[in-house]
């Protein structure tokens, strides 16, 4: 299969994007108002080269770290395929799905590698034998309990581009159980035909 790498992200050369970027800010603005938006889940989706890592990226390092100085709050990246270049060398609280586990399609090995590194940027107390329902249980218990009064954003970038078995999980053990709580919002990119 072919590789393409893509252009390191720089906050400077990124255009293009108010109507994307001002929807997250927008909903992120919103939910310190007595009245949360109904729907606090965004999907991005375009073609390849579109710029939806970008966006994600852009998000997530630059868009929202600002936001949340005027609004409390904290953002999550999830990267379902490997990042190139300068984004390859993780910021606080991204995860990059390993390329090892992209070949060898080993979802619950992936899912449980998301679930407890979640985990641990929250500080949850896991044990080693927990199942993925209740690392995915004690997950939402902390998002709920201790970012009550924060706005809490999770960027999933490229998941309509992973294997569907994968998608399932994801969405049976983190974004389901994320999308139930008032404080949460889900940004997914994605191209190609999205998960039912």
């Amino acid at each position: 299969s072919e590789i393409t790498l893509l252009p390191t992200y720089a906050p400077e050369l990124f255009v293009d994007r108010e109507r994307e970027t001002a929807l997250v800010s927008g909903l992120v603005r919103q939910m310190v108002e007595p009245v949360r938006p109904a729907n606090r889940t965004v999907v991005f989706s375009g073609e390849r080269g579109s710029g939806k890592t970008w966006l994600a990226l852009h998000l997530k390092r630059t868009l929202l770290p600002a936001l949340f100085r005027e609004v409390p709050g904290r953002a999550f990246l999830i990267a379902m395929f490997s990042l190139s270049g300068a984004e390859a060398r993780l910021e606080t609280d991204e995860w990059v799905r390993n390329e090892a586990a992209i070949q060898s399609q080993q979802h619950e090995r992936t899912m449980r590698e998301i679930l407890e590194w979640f985990c641990q940027q929250l500080g949850t107390a896991i044990a080693a034998d927990a199942s993925l329902s209740e690392l995915s249980a004690w997950l939402a218990r902390d998002v709920r309990n201790k970012y009550e009064n924060k706005v809490f954003v999770l960027l999933v970038d490229s998941i309509f581009e992973t294997d569907w078995k994968l998608t399932a999980d994801l969405e049976k053990y983190l974004l389901r159980e994320l999308a139930a709580i008032p404080h949460v919002i889900i940004v997914l990119t994605g191209r190609g035909r999205p998960y039912q």
